[in-house]
């Protein structure tokens, strides 16, 4: 109960929408059916949103977060899960085989300053995946994605809305050596000629493993 107690401050105390790509590792880390929770953190740097005040309203995409996920694997293949960025939550969804994996993410701003924007962010990944051992797997991520930066109307005392937003495209490099992943990305943005580069440090605990049933 403690440890659930400061884990929810934890992320109060860093409350503000962040919506980036996930960890290609961790998805491509569920090797057994059954369920896991990844906790880790990234920096960003390059040509981030820096923090700033616009009228009433104070906005900033951060430069670095806090990583919470909670996966699960079914009959082999299917992954599904919800993961925590900061407290921004977000859907994961996909599949994978030994050597090549997809997943999918979204999310939807709850609290919008700009009730015009659309509040939608999310994106698809490819991820090939090369066993080096028992122990040690290196891997390869590409993606597009539209992600999400926080604004909040400096007289409110609800968390910051995801109100700022933008398409990246990008790619990525992981390592990863039994649970602990360390995992590099770049990003350009779309619309303009920002480039953003990642780096996640994730650790992944097995909770639940389901094992199949002997043939008789």
């Amino acid at each position: 109960m403690r440890k659930i107690l400061l884990l929810a401050a934890m992320m109060l105390v860093m409350a503000g929408c962040s919506g980036h790509p996930p960890s290609a590792a961790a998805f491509m880390s569920m090797k057994e059916n059954g369920a896991s929770i990844v906790v880790g953190a990234t920096a960003r740097v390059g040509d981030n949103h820096e923090e700033g005040r616009v009228g009433d309203y104070h906005h900033g995409e951060g430069y670095w977060n806090f990583d919470f996920s909670m996966l699960g694997r079914f009959v082999d293949l299917l992954i599904t899960g919800i993961a925590f960025e900061n407290y921004t939550p977000r859907g994961i969804f996909g599949a994978h085989s030994r050597y090549v994996g997809f997943q999918g993410w979204g999310g939807v701003s709850i609290h919008a300053v700009d009730y015009e924007n659309n509040p939608v962010f999310g994106g698809m990944m490819l991820m090939e995946e090369y066993p080096v051992n028992e122990y040690l797997r290196v891997g390869l991520s590409e993606y597009v994605s539209r992600n999400a930066y926080s604004m909040k109307d400096l007289s409110d005392f609800l968390p910051a809305a995801c109100s700022g937003f933008y398409g990246e495209i990008g790619a990525g490099v992981y390592m990863t050596f039994r649970n602990l992943s360390l995992e590099f990305r770049y990003g350009r943005e779309l619309e303009n000629p920002n480039n953003r580069f990642y780096f996640t440090l994730n650790y992944q605990f097995q909770i639940i493993r389901i094992r199949e049933k002997k043939e008789k």
